[in-house]
């Protein structure tokens, strides 16, 4: 059950229960940092190296607003240095750490700062394909959405689940079902009802692979989907499909529990989930995931987990933030955790397929488009963008859509972001 599983009871860890389940070690390099292939100014890396070890020693004794702290003097170190190429390297990741942060500490209105800083810098072109950049704008629309700004966070997402579309569709299903949720929230049920089918689509995508073969994001991602859906549904008196979605979700959930480690008895309180609890053994999985020094797919799933606690009654606690900034302190200072182990998001366009251009395509809602054009042309940007990124994300194959969308990114100067749109032009064949 839904209700079941997000539900979660206030803790209080005391010091020396956060020193069994933290250890300290150099922070990992964070997923969401732009790498480029340059070597790395020595003093530059070194300095950096020195304020992850001062960050995760302030996070071992739970002082959370002297690591914040440190980051912000380390941010204005590297703007007032002169590391040459290095620069937007080393101010990416510091932007990306103190944007996720400042959110998990309940912070979102002040995350916001770093996160659309860090957008500027990957909407920089390069004639590369930045595959973080629809992540960062997802973590922006997130913190608009832990403030209950949905319309602000709508357009972010928009602009995300198109990219992902092509760059990686199996991470599109998360997205779609935030901008239902988003519409949902603003009472626009039609909308909403528009982005859960084509959540549904998405996740129709996934079918091919055998439930034992998909990743844990991928199944956390469709549990969910199928239990807000499921929500939705009964809310429009539709038992009969609702009830039908939420043992789908269960069952998918019973998965992720099967294959989760079981919670250690050190273990009190998993994200302040009862440890003989479902929830507990799954979110156990980020802790799994760093052991097998898989801190990517780690940081996701806890990203994941805080997404769905910012709304719910009994979790979303003066406690619970504490308890997120435990596990993220365990993601980045987890054992053999380095700088080294940072995952390039930069890729050269020739390395990595767009969607295969026989990707599903429809034709519908014609006049959608038809709006989309008229208002941009009246200089109706924003109405533009919602209706032509609506359109692209029912018809994939919409070159005229995609026209659309480049030509705004290009009137906004989203350079990198113009770039893509392009990219997945020239592969349908314009």
């Amino acid at each position: 059950m839904l209700v079941e599983y997000k539900a979660s009871q206030k803790s209080q860890v005391n010091k020396d229960e956060k020193m069994k389940y933290l250890t300290s070690a150099v922070m990992i390099a964070l997923v969401t940092a732009s790498v480029t292939s340059c070597t790395f100014n020595d003093s530059q890396e070194r300095q950096w190296l020195e304020c992850q070890a001062r960050l995760c020693q302030s996070l071992d004794g739970g002082h959370v607003e002297k690591a914040e702290g440190l980051l912000e003097e380390e941010l204005k170190r590297i703007e007032n240095s002169s590391s040459g190429p290095h620069e937007q390297y080393l101010e990416s990741r510091c932007l990306s750490a103190l944007g996720k942060l400042y959110r998990y500490d309940g912070k979102a209105d002040k995350a916001i700062y770093p996160l659309a800083t860090l957008l500027e810098i990957k909407e920089t072109i390069d004639k590369k394909r930045h595959l973080k950049l629809a992540h960062v704008l997802i973590e922006i629309a997130d913190c608009y959405i832990d403030q209950k700004k949905y319309k602000e966070a709508i357009d972010y997402l928009l602009r995300a689940a198109v990219m992902q579309q092509s760059m990686s569709p199996d991470t599109t299903i998360a997205c779609l079902r935030k901008l239902a949720r988003a519409y949902e929230s603003l009472n626009n049920k039609e909308q909403a009802q528009l982005f859960y089918q084509l959540a549904i689509d998405a996740d129709a995508g996934q079918q091919s692979i055998p439930e034992d073969k998909r990743t844990d994001l991928v199944l956390f991602d469709q549990a969910n989907l199928m239990w807000d859906y499921s929500s939705f549904l009964a809310r429009q008196n539709k038992q009969g499909q609702s009830d039908a979605l939420e043992a789908r979700a269960d069952h998918i959930f019973k998965i992720l529990v099967d294959r989760s480690a079981k919670v250690g008895p050190e273990d009190k309180y998993v994200l302040g989930f009862k440890p003989d609890s479902d929830a507990a053994k799954v979110a156990n999985l980020v802790n799994v995931l760093v052991d097998k020094g898989n801190y990517a797919d780690a940081e996701a799933l806890l990203d994941r987990f805080y997404d769905i606690s910012v709304d719910l009654a009994g979790f979303a606690d003066e406690n619970s933030n504490g308890q997120f900034i435990m596990a993220l302190h365990r993601v980045w200072c987890g054992k053999n955790g380095s700088i080294e182990r940072t995952t390039s998001s930069v890729v050269d366009e020739d390395t990595l397929a767009l969607v295969p251009k026989t990707a599903p395509a429809k034709t519908s809602n014609e006049a959608l488009l038809a709006q989309a054009q008229d208002d941009f042309k009246s200089g109706r940007i924003d109405d533009a963008q919602v209706k032509a990124a609506t359109f692209v994300l029912q018809n994939y194959n919409s070159r005229e859509g995609l026209k659309v969308l480049a030509e705004i990114a290009k009137s906004k100067k989203r350079l990198q972001e113009e770039h893509e749109l392009k990219l997945r032009l020239k592969q349908l064949g314009n």
